[in-house]
Formats: C-alpha cells, structure tokens, sequence
C-alpha cells in the first residue's frame, strides 16, 4: 500500500499496518550517505540509522513536516509494521508537498505496491521454526524471508529464526508441504505465536496472486501444526477442491489455538478434516447460540456440501466448547471467536444453484463511479445500469472503481435479483473501488448502500461489510425485505453515523440471530427498527454502549415474537426516546433487563415493552424526577404482568406515566403515587381497561387496603391529570379518582 503521510490518514495507516508491508512516501525526509531507496525499514533504530530530517530549506515550517513523517513511521513501526521507505526530497523540478489526486511524474518507474502473497508468522517475542525431523517433505521449494526484501530457499534442514519477531514463508510448484506422518510436522518454539494470510501461498505464491487455487496432493496439510502449543491463529484456508487427508490433524494439540478458519469447500475428500482439531482446548465450539457463542461457523461456509467417508472423524475431540462430537456438513455451529474468513478476492461474487439475473430497479445508473461485471473472472465490462446482467454457469462477478455510493436515497434505486438460493459473496467494499480494498469505504457517502438489496427474497446469504467509518443512512434498509436472510454479516464499526443500521434486516424473517454489535459510540436513529419484524431472531446482540443517542433503539426489535430474552442495557446516560418501542411486540419475552439510569429523559422508555404479552416482571423504576413522556406506555398491552413496580417519583413531567399500564389485563395490584405536585395528563389513562385490577370508593371486605392520590400530603391538580385513569378496570369505581380522596383496593398498594 503506497500512501503519502498526512494527519488524516494516520488511522488509515494503522489499520494497513496490520497487514504487512506499507509504502511510506516521505517529502521531507532524506536517505543517509551509502543508504540506497527505497529500503526496508523494520525498527525505529534502523529507521533513524538510515534517514533524517531534510534540513536544506529556507523555512521551519519543512523541518515541522519532516519531524511529523519520522514520528508517525515510528508509530507504525511501533504497531508492528514493515516500512518500504521511499524520500522524494530529491532534486526534481518539484520538491514541494504534493496534493491528494493530483498526477506527478518521476525520472523512474515508482516502486510497485508489494505484494501480500506469503503467509505471516509474527509474536511479541522472538521464535523460531523448523521440521520436526529436518528433512524437506514438500516437493517444490519453499522461501523464507525475515524483511520481505531478500527471499531465502528453505531445505527443511535447518532451524528459522525470526527478526523483529517475524518471519514470512512462501512457495513455487508445491502440492504437498508435509505428508502422512506425524513426524513431518513443523515446530514452533516461542509464545503467542500467530499465523496470518493464505496457507495456499505455502504451495504457489504465484497462482495465488493470479487469483486461482494451487493443487493439492494427498496429505498436503497434514499434521503442519501438530502438538503446536503456542500457535494462538491459524491461517485461512481458501481451498475449495480438496485431497484425501489434505488437513488432517493439522492442528490437532494447539492448546492455544482460540479461533477457527472458515472452510468454504462444499465437495469434501476422505477423512479430510480427520482429526483437524482435536485437542484445540482453547477453541469452543456449540451447537447453539449464545451470549459466549456468537459466531456462526459451518461447513463448508455457504452452499450446500458433499460429504466423504471419514471426513469429519474426531475433528473437534477434546476441544473447549459444548460441542465436541463430529459436526454435521450443512450445519451451522456457533464459536466464541471470529473465524478466521476466506481472504477477501476483489469482487463481489452472486452464486447459485440456478440460473438468476440482476437489474436494477429504476434501470438507471445511481453510482457516481463505475461498476464492472463479468461472468468468468477473465472479461471485464462496464455496467451502465440500464441492462439486465445474466449469471452463467449460475455465477456472476461485480466490482468498481472511483464509487462512493451504489445507491442513494431512493428505494427505486435498489437492485433486483431474479432467481432462487442466491448468494452474494465477497467484500461489499469491492463495489466502490475494487483496486482499494476496504481503506476506500472511508470515503462512503451517505446513503451508500442504502435499499440495496431491499426485498431481494432469493437472497440467501450476505456479503461482508468491513467498514468501520460508517456514514449516514450508509446500511439503512439495505437487506430490509430479505425473508430468505438467514444469518447477518459482521458489523465491526465501534463509531456510528445518523441513522446507518435504521431498518437493515427489517422483515428479515428468517434471521435467527444478530450480529455482534461491538459500538460505544452511537447517532442518532442508528439502530433505528434494525431488526424490525424479525420474528424468527432468538439470540439478541450485546448493546455495551453507556451513553445514548436520541431515537437510538427506536423500535429496534418491533415485532420480534420468537424474541425470549432481552440484551442487557448497560448505559447510564439516556437520550430522547432511545428506547421508545423497543421491545414492542415481543410476545415471548418474559423477563425485562434492568435499567440503572437514574436520570431520564424524554420519551426515554415510551412503549418499549408494549405488547409484551409474556412478560411476567417489570424492571425496578426507581428514579425520583422524571421526564415528559419517560414511562407512557411502557407496558401498554403486558397481558401477563400481574404487579406494577414501585414508582417512588416525586417530581412528575407531562404525560409520564400516560397509559403506562394500559391493557394488563392480569394486573391486580396498584403502585403508590407520593407526588404532591402532578402534571399535565400524568397519569392519563395509566390503567385504562385493567379488568383484573379492582378499585373502590368504600372499604368494604374485599377491598380494604387504602389507596390515595398522593398517597399522603396535599396534592395539586394539572390539567387532563386523571383523565381515564381508572376507566373499564374491574372494581366498583371505574372512573376518574379525585386528588386528596382515599380509595380502596383489593391488594396493598406496592411500594
């Protein structure tokens, strides 16, 4: 990745430094006598060794520019990143600061972006590795390198020491790396070892880099990473045409190894995944969702496989999870880590088992880019927008250049596929521009994908969604409408823009669970009706956020019936409305999270569990000042709820309490009112038609517990106070109390 340093970008940089070597060109920095560029830089040392600060300027202000370079290259070398250090203060025609998409010209050919076909094993100590028994298994040749400048042939016979805690291997005409013996395997001496990038690259690096999948022989895998006890992750592992025993115990002993790889291969080989990962006692695996086990993992990834003998023998034995038997293929199973996913190629890919087509809805061209499509991978054409794109052999690939936006803010503007069983495959980001990867979605507009896929029912499965700057109404219905949606892509962002998820999976209704929804940081409306009408979801996501946007759960799971438990909801400071119609309609809930804001604000809790029909509890509500609207209707229709809360509020607001127990019909006991001073229509219609609940002016044998407003001390009226308070409950005074009066109940008030 080549990128010229500015303030802007450090964050960017960040992100690219975690995967590998970064192109730094620096205006204000110069090379040392006898130091040739540009060079690999591995460590802050070597970097002030080989470069300085250009100083043969007439002003300060150059020095200042050049200081910030050194120190931001020692920040990303500090991260963990390799520098390919590239100082442009020559003496060119122009030696200025250049501008942002502006074309410059140079004497020489620039320094191509290096490649990333190699696999990675890095730690935050030194290691080494070697072949068990110091012999050469594979049958082409391996390198290896410490500074991914200077490649090295590997014979097997000699132990790899890693240089600033890394080393990277890669291979030319290989199809088996190890063999059917154990003693084959490779050993890694050192802790908190991890391995990253494409195992494929151990075989041909060069057919990776072509986009194709290199051969694998018999036992290609087999035990490489056997008895490893100090590999914390594994590779991925892209394959999708197997061998016989190609992974098998290939991880089998790496007690620390916490996360598997994805396994997209549907047709399987014999006993190819025999024992892949047993006694991995770190890695949990479960049959079934939860709050640990967040993170879908299948076999193979999507589509329908085909099974082997033996293919699954033993795989997870003596594994750390609930599930530990031989997993099942087509079966989803649940992790508590990430697997480690397919490296992402640069298109977006739409699959199927049939023939399907793609068009946009209005048959217009809403990117402001350009988008290409092909239907091998070899032939590329531009897309206007206007034509109809039909799969062949049931596939068909997309990418663009130059796009911040797909769509926009216009449901006409979504695409249609026509077709059954269709997956979408791949980075969405490769549609804005394919050649940056996932750094370019920094720069979606907003409303990017907004109704992209919206009321696509063939769509099956989704693609990935990698960016963590989000923009506003960036996602907002972009999958609404999908009833054949089955699981949700990751969402990693931690900083949300104004309504970015509003209505995502609305109506998705064969979503069983939500994606981890890891952000602190929330907008306004950004989970606005999110899972709306999903009323196959059972699994909510963690909410960790503890300060709150307005409308920021706004209807969030309206109408999730299958919906039996309630995330947590740790936050403290609420905002208007957060939490209005939350829960609504979640007719299986049955117990309420609790809610430790003791500052509220308005509308904060309107109708968030109205129509809850099961729930059986309500939350503590101990707040003392309350705000306009804060309880209306917060359980408006809980036909299972049979006592209020205690409402210990002395200080009311507008509307507060309105129609706050409306419809619970099995609510049999009342709360104390202690406030002396009331407010506009505060407890309006607040248990309207509780037929269960039973109020009487006289004390008599069934009613004889007192009940007044407030419950002591002279009260003060405002306007629509009481209207409907009491009307259709089932006692003999259904009707509006009077302040100062005491009536009767049939149970003690609850206080």
């Amino acid at each position: 990745m080549a990128i010229n340093i500015s303030v802007s970008r450090l964050n960017r940089l960040h992100e690219a430094s975690k995967d590998g070597l970064i192109l730094l060109i620096l205006t204000r920095v110069e090379a040392k006598d006898g130091v040739a560029v540009p060079t690999i830089v591995n460590s802050v040392s070597e970097l002030h060794d080989k470069f300085e600060v250009r100083t043969s300027v007439e002003s300060g202000e150059p020095v200042l520019v050049g200081l910030y370079q050194m120190y931001t290259a020692e920040y990303l070398l500090s991260t963990g990143a390799t520098l390919l250090v590239y100082p442009t203060a020559g003496a060119g025609a122009f030696t200025g600061d250049p501008s942002i998409n502006k074309t410059y010209y140079v004497e020489n050919p620039p320094v191509p972006e290096p490649s990333t076909t190699y696999l990675t094993f890095r730690s935050n100590s030194s290691f080494s590795l070697k072949v068990n028994d110091s012999t050469k298994h594979w049958d082409g040749t391996l390198y290896y390198s410490t500074d991914l400048e200077t490649w090295h042939e590997w014979d097997g016979t000699t132990i790899l020491n890693s240089v600033d805690n890394k080393l990277y291997l890669r291979g030319k005409g290989n199809t088996v790396i190890t063999g059917n013996n154990q003693n084959y395997k490779w050993v890694l001496e050192g802790s908190n070892i991890g391995c990253t990038g494409n195992i494929e690259n151990l075989l041909d690096w060069e057919a990776v880099e072509s986009g194709n999948h290199p051969s694998m022989a018999s036992y290609c895998y087999a035990y490489l990473f056997y008895d490893c006890a100090n590999l914390t992750s594994p590779p991925a592992l892209p394959a999708t045409t197997l061998a016989d025993y190609c992974y098998a115990g290939m991880f089998s002993g790496c007690t620390a190894l916490a996360s598997a790889p994805a396994l997209p291969a549907t047709t399987l080989a014999y006993y190819c995944y025999n024992g892949m990962f047993r006694g991995c006692e770190s890695l949990k695996v479960s049959s079934d969702p939860t709050e640990t086990y967040r993170y879908e993992w299948r076999i193979p990834t999507s589509g329908t496989g085909t099974e082997a003998i033996g293919w699954n023998y033993s795989m997870l034995s003596g594994t750390g999870g609930t599930f530990k038997s031989d997993p099942y293929i087509n079966t989803t199973y649940y992790v508590e880590n990430p697997p480690v996913p397919e490296p992402n190629p640069t298109y977006l890919a739409f699959q199927s088992d049939s023939p399907f087509t793609l068009k946009v809805a209005n048959s217009a061209k809403n990117w402001n880019g350009t988008l290409y499509y092909s239907t091998d991978l070899e032939t590329w054409s531009v897309w206007s927008g206007t034509t109809t794109l039909s799969s062949v052999d049931n596939k068909l690939y997309l990418r663009g250049t130059g796009n911040t936006r797909i769509t926009g803010n216009n449901q006409n503007y979504r695409w249609v596929l026509t077709g059954s069983n269709i997956e979408c495959v791949g980075s969405i980001d490769s549609l804005l521009d394919y050649e940056y990867g996932t750094s370019f979605a920094t720069k979606m507009a907003n409303y990017c994908y907004a109704h992209l896929f919206r009321d696509c029912a063939a769509l099956v499965s989704a693609p990935a969604l990698p960016a963590t700057t989000l923009s506003d109404y960036c996602y907002c219905y972009m999958f609404s409408g999908c009833t054949a949606l089955a699981s949700a892509p990751a969402l990693p962002a931690t900083t949300l823009a104004n309504n970015c998820y509003d209505s995502m999976f609305r109506g998705c209704t064969t979503l069983a669970s939500a994606p981890n929804l890891p952000a602190t940081t929330l907008a306004d409306h950004c989970y606005r009706s999110m899972f709306y009408g999903c009323t196959a979801l059972t699994l909510p996501p963690a909410l960790p956020a503890t300060t709150l946007a307005d409308y920021c759960y706004y209807y969030m799971f309206f109408g999730c019936e299958s919906l039996a438990s309630a995330p947590a909801l740790p936050a403290t400071t609420l905002a208007d409305y957060c939490y209005q119609s939350m829960f609504q309609g979640c007719t299986a809930l049955t117990s309420p999270p609790a809610l430790p804001a003791t500052t509220l604000a308005d509308n904060c809790y309107n109708g968030m569990f109205s129509g809850c029909s099961s729930l059986t509890t309500a939350p503590a509500l101990p707040v003392t000042t309350l705000a306009d609207g804060c309880y209306r209707g917060m359980f408006w229709g809980c036909t299972s709820l049979t006592s209020a809360p205690a409402l210990p509020a002395t200080t009311l607001a507008n509307s507060c309490y309105r129609n706050m127990f409306r419809d619970c019909t099995s609510l049999t006991s009342v709360p104390a009112l202690p406030a002396t001073t009331l407010a506009c229509n505060c407890y309006d219609s607040m248990f309207y038609s509780c037929t269960a609940l039973k109020v009487s002016s006289d004390p008599t044998e069934t009613y004889q517990y007192a009940w007044r407003i407030p419950t002591r001390g002279t009260g003060t009226t405002a306007s629509g106070w009481n209207i409907g308070m009491l009307w259709e409950t089932g006692g003999t005074f259904p009707y509006d109390p009077d302040i100062n009066k005491t009536y009767y109940v049939e149970n003690p008030p609850v206080v």
